[in-house]
């Protein structure tokens, strides 16, 4: 995991790096799942979101398609 200062600092990293392929995702995105998935991780009586919950939370923070699906 790589993080950037800014828009042009993730161009600059790209030029630099052409043979490397990836994706980037906002403080709030990253700070939306965290919070999601793991917020009440710590609780005594914790459960781990289910399939449809986990997609609900992808789609509500932006991340679409394929890679992004849970396993069914």
């Amino acid at each position: 995991m790589t993080f950037f200062r800014s828009e042009e600092h993730i161009s600059e990293w790209e030029r630099e790096h052409p043979e490397l392929k990836g994706s980037t995702i906002s403080l709030d995105q990253g700070l939306g799942l965290i919070l999601t998935f793991g917020a009440t991780r710590g609780d005594y009586n914790y459960a781990p979101l289910d399939a449809s919950e986990m997609r609900q939370a992808f789609e509500q923070f932006g991340f679409a398609g394929d890679f992004w699906k849970p396993p069914e």
